[in-house]
């Protein structure tokens, strides 16, 4: 069928807007931990400085990418909604029973389209899990580096009750660590959701078009009987697509939301060294 649910496809769009803030906040939690040096500085504490560099290098490279993720998912649902309005505009009350005319139009606009649609957001997905791998893959060493040094000075004399510096540290980078947890775990990848959408809207297509070939007439075909329906989905879709595009360019540089607690700061940001 040409017609899709629009609240569905609403929903699967706001879940995968969602994801990219989360990967947002994510990405600013990150870069707002600096580790510094201490005097004498052990083995655990160089790796854990070493760990939040590579979440921070991480980070500034998802900057660059999220133009290049993002962007094409809504452009590949303008872009379609266009096509698909042109087209049923060409499909007037006298030849809405021509095969011929139903075929090229799905040959030729809405199947290429379809195709370029799902490429792209295939390729957003691939993207975006790259991007979650990245920032994950620090984390295996950073626990570990943390339990290190929570055994290291487990082992110290406790000559004083004052916390010692590299207590104070540790403290801290297993604050830290527990923030970036956090954020991390608020990742869930809602882009596929998005795939499934266009591998939907073509298996559709290539269903009518099928039929035409075999030589059905449209009036035969359920999803092409059902255009003015689909049309009016496709408008809400659009409609919808338009603002969230404008919604996030207008607080691409504003404080982002944390989803999972509201917190607009970034998580420990004075994990310092002497």
């Amino acid at each position: 069928m040409l017609v899709c649910d629009p609240q569905d496809v609403i929903a699967r769009l706001t879940d995968a807007y969602a994801d990219i803030v989360a990967l947002d906040n994510f990405a600013l939690s990150c870069q707002g931990i600096k580790v510094g040096r201490l005097a004498e500085e052990p083995a655990w504490f160089t790796q854990v400085a070493i760990e939040f560099r590579r979440l921070d290098a991480a980070a500034d490279v998802w900057q660059l990418d999220r133009p290049l993720v993002w962007l094409p998912v809504l452009q590949a649902f303008r872009e379609y909604a266009t096509t698909f309005t042109a087209s049923a505009w060409l499909v007037a009350p006298e030849v809405a029973n021509d095969g011929r005319l139903w075929a090229d139009l799905l040959k030729q606009r809405l199947l290429p389209k379809t195709a370029r649609s799902l490429a792209a957001t295939r390729a957003a997905d691939k993207e975006l899990k790259g991007m979650i791998r990245a920032f994950g893959s620090p984390q295996p060493q950073m626990r570990t580096a943390i339990a290190a040094g929570l055994q290291a000075l487990a082992s110290e004399p406790q000559q004083t009750l004052k916390p010692s510096t590299r207590q104070a540290h540790l403290t801290r980078a297993v604050a830290a660590m527990g923030g970036i947890q956090a954020h991390y775990l608020t990742l869930r990848g809602a882009l596929p959701r998005l795939v499934e959408v266009w591998e939907a809207q073509q298996a559709s297509l290539d269903q009518a078009l099928a039929a035409l070939t075999a030589g059905a007439q449209p009036s035969d075909c359920p999803g092409l009987t059902s255009l003015p329906g689909a049309l009016a989905a496709w408008q809400v879709i659009d409609a919808f697509v338009a603002h969230l595009a404008q919604h996030d360019a207008s607080n691409a540089s504003a404080p982002l939301i944390d989803l999972s607690s509201g917190d607009l700061s970034p998580i420990c940001p004075s994990l310092t060294r002497m």
